[in-house]
């Protein structure tokens, strides 16, 4: 079964599609697995990693910057 959140990302990629939007761009704390994998099956690619970029309380976290081809 399709979750909400994943229909809406299909969703936001047809209309990306449909109105000549090339790149769709995101960033995700590198701890947060269940979203991480969300995107991917949506088909985002990790680009790349930004080290302790988020702080959360007294420590940082890393974010990853993802993206996927909208055409």
């Amino acid at each position: 079964m399709t979750g909400v959140w994943e229909e809406r990302l299909r969703e936001l990629s047809a209309w990306a599609a449909e109105h000549g939007v090339q790149r769709l761009e995101l960033t995700v704390r590198t701890d947060n697995e269940r979203a991480i994998a969300l995107y991917r099956r949506c088909g985002f690619e990790v680009e790349g990693t930004r080290r302790a970029a988020i702080r959360l309380g007294d420590r940082l976290a890393d974010e990853l910057f993802m993206a996927k081809l909208a055409v």
